[in-house]
């Protein structure tokens, strides 16, 4: 009984398969012409069998025996990728038919799947994305679709450079080997930088030499050190051949070192109006750690008014070397604020907050707070008390030019206890205190936006008597809360103190030049003791202009309030 053989070579090497066939059509052709009479295949299951049934046309019963067609069959067999030997028998019939049999070795069985040099990814969840389960025939087909995978889930966490280089099978251990070349980053150079310590930069760094290259990674990495501004200009990193380890790669980043520090004396004009004497002294790397300083003193202009404000900051963001920013304040604050509706004093507020900030992704922050305060008023009319209190705060920024954002959502949550914390007097007023602030913006047409904030507040004291002042209360009126309405400290009609707040305001922004936008708003809020009630909420509506200057927007709102009431709200940056 002649045999026909076809053997197939598999060679897996950066992902491609090649097939020998070996196939004699001398031998075949002397069968042209007969009638298959039969056609069985034998074949390890059923699965394979039905597989190899679809794909023949010419090998079937009642069919003429055609060579070339047979082939064709045989191929379409071969192209299945799980074949690892085809034996074709035949056996001519008295009857002038003949009859096939196909014996199909299908490639072993694959018991592991193995990767070499695999740094990045969990192995575990890089298997699951495979079309191969353990315990299924080798196919070459399914590699090809698999190595494509495995780049796409390389390429997909950020690891651009990623790729399969060979592809093996151990036949002692029915293992399959993916091997991969993962773009190893070799070194990391800083171009430009002169004065700054190379530390602040590096440990910003959310990728290392040794580590693979991850785009993203780098990206974010790119924003840290813009945000420590330190620098005018930071690149985007550049991506390059290590011409000392083939194979792996450099990264260069240029960047252009900014004169930080500076001294600033000048006029400011106040909230109530009030002109200041100003000196400020920044030092935002003051000792070439990243550390920052920031000191500034002022007094108000005022003849009978002898009381200054100050401020200290400290800023650390690699507290006892971790990453974990942490920030220190000593200040002294002289204001007036609103008493009760008709009444606003001077008063002074002295002490110093401790805070840290914990990081919960590139978006989210949350921040642990302590502060102690002594509030007193100036002409000792009221009562002094005393403030020590425990803050949480959790902070979502979305947008970026907060001077202009086109789009995007902001985020800001804060509880504040205070006096007693779950039993422990830690001295000061007794009071719980809760905001909530969100603002998001939309891109209507090119760069109109629409831009909707809200607010709410609520203060709980325990106890009677102490007079509460504005500060650690809610106002509503004003340039920076109501437009249309007068801010609490002046004591006119229309302006609102309370324990209670809620503030919304409504923006449709169009942006003239690049250096001009048009507003039209409408506010609408309240500040009460009492309920929030609907009916009592009051409503401002009016057009203004936004100037946009190298430090901060100009902000020019012509208001109407109630009863038509016109004002002219004067102010720097945006509402909200």
């Amino acid at each position: 009984m002649p045999i026909l053989i076809f053997r197939i070579i598999f060679i897996l090497f950066l992902g491609v398969t090649a097939i020998a066939i070996d196939l004699d059509l001398d031998q075949l052709e002397q069968l042209d012409g007969l009638n298959i009479s039969q056609v069985s295949i034998n074949t390890v299951t059923n699965k394979q069998s039905m597989e190899i049934q679809k794909g023949l046309v010419a090998l079937k019963t009642n069919q003429e025996s055609k060579a070339f067609r047979i082939a064709e069959d045989i191929s379409r067999i071969l192209q299945l990728g799980w074949v690892q030997d085809v034996h074709l028998n035949y056996k001519k019939m008295e009857d002038k038919t003949v009859q096939f049999t196909l014996k199909v070795t299908p490639n072993p069985v694959v018991l592991e799947v193995e990767f070499v040099a695999l740094t990045a990814p969990q192995p575990e969840a890089l298997k699951a994305a495979l079309a191969y389960r353990i315990g299924e025939t080798l196919n070459y087909h399914r590699i090809s679709h698999d190595i494509g995978v495995i780049e796409k889930w390389y390429v997909d966490q950020g690891y651009v450079l990623a790729k399969v280089v060979d592809v093996s099978f151990i036949q002692s251990t029915q293992t399959l080997v993916y091997t991969l070349l993962e773009g190893k980053i070799h070194d990391i150079r800083f171009v430009g930088l002169n004065q700054v310590n190379p530390l602040i930069i590096q440990r910003l760094l959310e990728v290392r030499v040794g580590s693979i290259l991850n785009t993203t990674k780098l990206l974010a990495s790119r924003s840290k050190i813009i945000n420590t501004g330190l620098f005018s200009q930071v690149s985007i990193p550049r991506v390059i051949p290590s011409d000392q380890a083939p194979g792996e790669v450099d990264v260069l980043i240029d960047v252009q070192e900014r004169k930080i520090n500076n001294l600033q004396v000048g006029l400011e004009q106040l909230q109530n109006n009030k002109l200041s004497l100003a000196l400020t002294l920044k030092l935002p790397n003051f000792r070439n750690t990243g550390e920052g300083l920031f000191i500034k003193g002022q007094s108000i202009l005022e003849s009978n008014f002898k009381d200054y404000s100050f401020v200290v900051k400290y800023t650390d963001p690699w507290f006892l070397n971790n990453p974990l920013p942490f920030g220190f304040s000593l200040y002294q604050q002289v204001n007036q604020e609103a008493v009760n509706m008709m009444s606003a004093q001077y008063i002074k507020r002295a002490g110093w907050d401790v805070n840290w900030d914990f990081g919960m992704g590139s978006e989210f922050h949350y921040i642990l707070a302590y502060k102690n305060e002594q509030i007193n008023d100036v002409a000792a009319i009221y009562s002094p008390y005393k403030k020590n209190s425990l803050r949480h705060i959790i902070m979502n920024q979305v947008n970026i030019d907060l001077n202009n954002p086109l789009e995007g959502q902001r985020f800001y949550a804060e509880y504040e206890r205070g006096g007693n914390l779950s039993g422990i007097d830690i001295g000061g007023i007794d009071f719980t205190r809760g905001l909530v602030d969100y603002a998001v913006y939309w891109n209507t047409y090119k760069k109109d936006v629409l831009a909707l904030h809200l607010g709410l507040g609520a203060v709980a004291f325990v106890g009677s008597g102490q007079t509460i002042f504005e500060q650690d209360r809610f106002t509503v009126g004003g340039a920076y809360s109501l437009r249309g309405y007068p801010d609490v400290y002046s004591g006119s009609l229309g302006s609102m103190i309370g324990n209670k707040k809620i503030l919304i305001n409504l923006e449709y922004r169009m942006l003239l030049q690049d250096w001009l936008q048009t507003v039209l708003f409408l506010d609408a809020g309240m500040a009460t003791d009492g309920d929030l009630a609907i009916d009592k909420v009051k409503c401002g509506r009016g057009m203004g202009f936004r100037v946009f200057t190298p430090i901060a927007p100009l902000r020019f709102d012509f208001a109407f309030g109630e009863s038509n009431q016109f004002l002219l709200h004067f102010a720097l940056g945006q509402l909200f």
